[in-house]
C-alpha cells in the first residue's frame, strides 16, 4: 500500500495515547489532547500503526 501523504504529514513526530473503534468509526487521541477522527470503510476494518523503522506499534 501506497504511504498517504497528507496523513503522514499530519501524524508525524506524534504519539498515540488511545484509539477507540465503534463500527465505521476510528477516534485517534494523541498525548497533546488532540484527537483525529477517520470513518472506516466497513465495519470490520482494522488498523495498524507502525513507526519510523516500519515496526508495528498497534495493530486492531
Amino acid at each position: 500500500m501506497a504511504p498517504n501523504h497528507k496523513l503522514t504529514n499530519v501524524i508525524k513526530g506524534r504519539k498515540i495515547q488511545a484509539i477507540q473503534q465503534s463500527d465505521v468509526d476510528l477516534i485517534i487521541q494523541f498525548e497533546d489532547g488532540s484527537t483525529m477522527h477517520v470513518k472506516l470503510a466497513e465495519p470490520t476494518s482494522s488498523v495498524m500503526v507502525r513507526d519510523t523503522q516500519n515496526k508495528m506499534e498497534y495493530a486492531d
